[in-house]
């Protein structure tokens, strides 16, 4: 169970499909965006809600609403309760599910409600998809487990009611194969890049958020005073592709433009620093890949949270002024020991390290407490 909003929650599901396929190849596996599939007539404005979260006034009432819910959290498990209860009874009797996963906040509450009613027995898991002191609304009491990304969020969501015991820190399922070995040299290389000149990969998401924030930052790198490599990424956002397109980059000596590609881990691989917004499953992928961070922008509340939790562990900074952060990339560039610091840091939090065994181990765990011969998720 998961929404399509920001991308990252979806990705998540599709990322522990595959890894669900490698436990068993009879198990059958569906991914349910819950909004689109429960709520059709919804499902536009909240995406539109979200793509506006960022800037302007619409980042005033994501605020409003981040507090709100943070706080009392009870409010939206309400409203999801009430708005998907008739839906989610339904899709249980439907799909007689063996294992339910969550990959957003409230979801599971709506999918414990639905096994109560129909007397069934499929034990629910959570996926935070955040990092440190999460919203209160991930804060799932009704779950059989919540997996989190970091460890510190165990003692957060105790804190929040939630029993340790059903908490269990694994790490983040990005892709599996941002966990594989490639040799930089060799994709440097593929890609035509000089391995002697800093690269620097900037993203502006998968949905392309906040477009005018990004542009002013990527100006603010095109005045870089010295030579560089740069990778833009626009993801679906076409229109911040082609303003990309027409700026000028005197310094640089390659400049890749690119709209949503399946190429990021190979870019990132190639580049010394990622240059992104908060959103977690970007900084996630850079973490498995060990490159330092430079976050530009943050959806209030819990991207704040994530940027939080990578400037207190010395894993990159977080400078929201385009101004600013153009100059400390620009520093970062002209001084290698400012990135070796962020690496080591990230070797010795073993950030490289595979979520999936222990994810898998526990999946497969669960999956065998059903009677049944053929499984479902």
């Amino acid at each position: 169970m998961t929404v399509a909003l920001g991308g990252g929650h979806a990705t998540v599901a599709k990322n522990l499909a595959e890894a669900i396929a490698t436990i068993d190849s009879t198990i059958e596996t569906k991914i349910i965006d819950v909004i689109s599939d429960g709520w059709p007539s919804f499902s536009k404005t909240a995406s539109d809600a979200y793509v506006s979260s960022t800037g302007g006034l619409g980042s005033f009432w994501f605020r409003v609403y981040y507090v709100i819910t943070n706080a009392f959290p009870a409010l939206l498990r309400w409203f999801g309760e009430c708005f998907y209860h008739d839906y989610a009874v339904r899709k249980y009797r439907e799909e007689q599910p063996d294992l339910i996963i969550a990959t957003f906040p409230i979801l599971a509450d709506v999918a414990v409600q639905a096994r109560e009613e129909c007397g069934g027995k499929a034990p629910v898991v959570v996926i935070v998809t955040d990092a440190g002191n999460v919203q209160g609304i991930w804060a799932s009491k009704r779950a059989d487990m919540t997996l989190v990304a970091t460890p510190d969020t165990i003692n957060y969501l105790v804190r929040r009611g939630v029993p340790k015991d059903r908490i269990k820190y694994c790490g983040f399922p990005v892709g599996r194969e941002f966990y594989s070995h490639t040799d930089r040299a060799s994709l440097q290389k593929k890609y035509g890049f000089d391995r002697n000149v800093f690269t620097i990969l900037f993203t502006a998401g998968g949905a392309g958020l906040n477009s005018r924030k990004a542009l002013r930052v990527v100006r603010q790198i095109a005045g870089i005073k010295m030579p560089y490599q740069i990778i833009l990424n626009a993801g679906h956002n076409d229109n911040l592709r082609q303003r990309f397109e027409a700026l000028q980059f005197p310094y640089a000596t390659k400049v890749v433009i690119e709209g949503f590609t399946d190429k990021m881990r190979d870019y990132a691989l190639i580049s010394d620093l990622v240059c992104s917004k908060c959103g977690w499953l970007t900084i996630s992928e850079a973490l498995a890949l060990q490159r330092p961070m430079a976050l530009y922008d943050a959806i209030p509340g819990h991207e704040t949270q994530n940027a939080r939790y990578i400037m207190h562990n010395g894993l990159g900074l977080y400078e929201p002024n385009p101004t600013k952060i153009a100059r400390r990339i620009e520093h970062a560039i002209a001084n290698a020991d400012t990135l070796a610091a962020y690496k080591d840091t990230m070797r010795r939090a073993h950030s490289a390290s595979s979520p999936y065994p222990e994810i898998t181990r526990l999946l497969a765990a669960y999956l065998d407490m059903s009677p049944r011969d053929r499984k479902s998720v």
